[in-house]
């Protein structure tokens, strides 16, 4: 079954212990969602005990080679959505979403690994990005800013990119049956819904809420922000280096806000029209 025709590249999560789909895309909170469905379908604790010799996170994993590896996965979610389960989906704020994806272009780590020749997503795809910004070959710890990555994506095929660094929107949007929340509101609204299809608290669970590998960020002076997004978030950064916490008023009127609202305009617009309270929408 060919799923991309039903849900695009990001296929929903799905269990019969738990009553409804949940829509997902990377960059966008995935691994405490996916902490948060697994706590409800009983496989928390197999999935953080699972582990694999590849790179990844181990709980992604379990769910790509165990969870959604499983015969009838596919055809069960697609059951699902013909019978008009819910869809539950929650929406980061495109902003702070690609300056994310951005960051994942700045680790440090890209450096043992092309000295090793460990050809990752990440390393790959930040060469390919410098050597279309210079033209020539240049190191792999050279200048890469925010603008350049912005300006890069705006040339591109989102379908054939890494979908970590494409918009949030995909085909299961277009279902009338998809409830659609902002991520800002994760802890409001798991309570919520946890209360409207009487399932247990999740509140109290620390492992849900830890995801352990992102960039703390800082709110910056407006101009020293626009100037470091304006040239480059180094490979190796010290201690006492702070990434900029990056918003929509921060940019506003600037090449970069005009960049975003181009690519994630879809994004843009469900998350502008999202308030702090769920509410539905259809496709």
């Amino acid at each position: 079954m060919n799923m991309a025709l039903v849900t695009g590249n990001r296929i929903p999560h799905r269990s019969a212990a738990v009553p409804f789909l949940l829509s997902w895309s990377q960059k966008a909170g995935c691994t405490t969602l996916l902490k948060w469905f697994f706590y409800h379908a009983n496989l928390l604790d197999e999935a953080l005990d699972y582990v694999s010799g590849e790179v990844g996170l181990n709980i992604h994993l379990y769910e790509r080679k165990i969870f959604r590896g499983r015969d009838g996965y596919l055809e069960d979610v697609a059951s699902d959505l013909k019978s008009g389960k819910p869809v539950l989906n929650f929406v980061r704020c495109p902003y702070q979403r690609v300056f994310s994806s951005y960051m994942q272009l700045c680790n440090r780590f890209f450096l043992g690994q092309e000295k090793k020749g460990i050809p990752s997503p990440g390393l790959l795809l930040r060469r390919s990005i410098l050597d279309s910004t210079y033209g020539v070959n240049v190191a792999l710890d050279y200048p890469l800013s925010f603008h350049d990555y912005l300006e890069w994506m705006a040339d591109q095929d989102m379908s054939n990119i890494d979908p970590h660094h494409t918009p949030q929107s995909s085909e299961i949007y277009r279902y009338s049956n998809i409830s659609h929340f902002r991520l800002d509101d994760f802890d409001q609204v798991t309570s919520m819904l946890e209360r409207e299809y009487g399932l247990r608290s999740s509140d109290s669970d620390e492992r849900i809420h830890s995801s352990g590998h992102h960039n703390p960020k800082v709110e910056l002076p407006a101009a020293a922000a626009i100037q470091l997004l304006e040239k480059s978030i180094p490979l190796v950064r010290s201690e006492n280096f702070k990434v900029p916490k990056i918003t929509e008023e921060l940019l506003r009127g600037t090449r970069m806000d005009y960049l975003i609202r181009t690519i994630f305009q879809e994004d843009v617009d469900l998350y502008s029209s999202l308030s702090s309270i769920a509410i539905k929408t259809s496709k």
